[in-house]
């Protein structure tokens, strides 16, 4: 049996879309986030992203606030 497994690159509108912030906000997640994926770049000028990496990213996200919430709630 084939999967086939289909790459979508994100350009930054799209990420900062994909995440729920602006442009602006992506930048900064860049400079201070080590585990943000890193830039793919398929134009010299251009950056783009995996939208798998985006998501894998986002639900690693989510789930270390929901940790953090739940201590909160058992302390």
């Amino acid at each position: 049996m084939l999967i086939e497994v289909t790459a979508v690159f994100l350009n930054k509108t799209e990420v900062a879309h994909r995440i729920g912030v602006g442009r602006t906000n992506v930048d900064y997640i860049i400079k201070t986030d080590p585990t943000f994926p890193k830039p793919v770049q398929l134009t010299p000028s251009r950056p783009h992203w995996l939208d798998v990496a985006i998501d894998a990213w986002a639900l690693a996200r989510s789930e270390m606030v929901n940790q953090k919430q739940e201590r909160g709630r058992a302390a």
